[in-house]
């Protein structure tokens, strides 16, 4: 019996709004996975969502230049962040100091909202 992923995706105005994969793979079958695009319901960054609904946390930071997401080491440079200013690098620099930055933790806490 072949396991297969089902790919089907809703686009409008040719962009993609969400993408729903049906699985049929052991221990999933039947179940569906779906990613929407938050950006196209509220055209603002999740930053930005944070002070318009009022969060005590805010979105962290995350370097979005990076390609490389094995990437264990020292906070990475300036030029792997957008909208981060140098006085936040050196702030996240200072938080970082001596400690291993990690591409998939630092992910995972990113999409979870814990920075």
């Amino acid at each position: 019996m072949e396991e297969t992923i089902k790919v089907r995706p809703l686009i409008h105005n040719g962009k993609i709004i969400s993408i729903s994969l049906r699985l049929n793979v052991t221990g999933y079958k039947g179940k569906t996975i779906t990613f929407k695009d938050s950006y196209l319901l509220l055209p603002h960054s999740l930053r930005n969502l944070c002070k318009v609904f009022n969060l005590d946390v805010p979105k962290g930071h995350f370097p979005f230049l990076l390609n490389d997401i094995f990437y264990k080491g020292i906070l990475l440079k300036l030029e792997y962040w957008t909208g981060l200013s140098a006085g936040e690098h050196l702030s996240l620099s200072k938080q970082f100091l001596g400690l291993t930055w990690s591409f998939q933790e630092e992910a995972i806490k990113y999409c979870i909202h814990l920075r």
